[in-house]
């Protein structure tokens, strides 16, 4: 007896551990975009990868299906709008498709979890999480979902909350994600001008990227240990004695390094 030579053959004579899975030919102009919905910012470095999408179909490499949604018999892109504007390019090109079912959450978390794309930038990837909050979603449902732990998901809202020149210079690769969330955590809306300063301390350095050592201290910023030693400093002098002149000395000093007064 012959034995099944594909897939679908193996698939259709019921063998043990395969499935038949279901693809479609689309148009990709019958299919419609969701206004608002991808997460991906416009520029140079997409519409340079939009075009190496188009010269891979050109020369028939594989492309990977899209995802679409059906809502009121309308075909909407859930995941693959890149691909599917390089398709539109191609006369007579035809996507695989795969169908997504559930709600706009659904969708949303569909796209952000899927590995068949160009990776979201730490910017989009935050704004998605926002979404997600605005959606009625929680930081531990978001984490459970994805399968990454809480604090990457709370970091990222920091970043997606910070200011707009704060997220310019994450994007533009002159500071790093991990070091805006950190300065916005510490400096608040003063955040930006905070990391210029640092940015241009940097270029005088010769560099292109703001590092931690180039963000200046806050001087207003209490010292935790300084504070300390305050505080039991304090406790150590007798409520009933006078202090010595050289105690009083100590304890200026140290509400001095406190307030980082020199």
């Amino acid at each position: 007896m012959a034995h099944p030579v594909s897939l679908k053959a193996l698939a259709e004579s019921k063998a043990e551990g395969i499935q038949k899975a279901t693809y479609f030919k689309v148009d990709p102009n019958t299919v419609e975009f969701e206004e608002g919905f991808n997460l991906r910012d416009e520029g140079p470095g997409l519409d340079a990868y939009i075009d190496q999408l188009e010269a891979a179909m050109r020369a028939g490499a594989y492309i990977p299906p899209i995802d679409l949604s059906v809502v009121d018999g309308r075909r909407i892109v859930r995941e693959g709008h890149c691909r599917t504007r390089a398709a539109r390019r191609i006369e007579g090109y035809m996507l695989e498709a795969r169908q997504v079912r559930g709600n706009e959450v659904d969708a949303l978390f569909h796209m952000m979890g899927s590995d068949q794309k160009r990776t979201f930038s730490p910017v989009e990837v935050a704004r998605g999480y926002l979404r997600l909050i605005h959606m009625g979603q929680d930081v531990a449902a978001i984490a459970a979902r994805l399968g990454l732990h809480r604090s990457t998901i709370e970091n990222a809202l920091t970043l997606a909350e910070a200011p707009q020149a704060v997220q310019t210079m994450v994007k533009a690769g002159t500071v790093s994600p991990s070091l805006a969330i950190k300065t916005v955590r510490e400096h608040g809306t003063a955040a930006a001008v905070t990391l210029r300063d640092a940015l241009a301390k940097a270029e005088a350095m010769g560099k292109t990227k703001a590092t931690p050592k180039h963000v200046a201290v806050d001087p207003f910023k209490p010292d935790a240990k300084a504070a300390l030693d305050l505080v039991r400093k304090l406790a150590a002098l007798s409520p009933l004695a006078t202090p010595k002149r050289e105690q009083i000395a100590d304890l200026i000093t140290t509400a001095r390094n406190i307030l980082g007064i020199t």
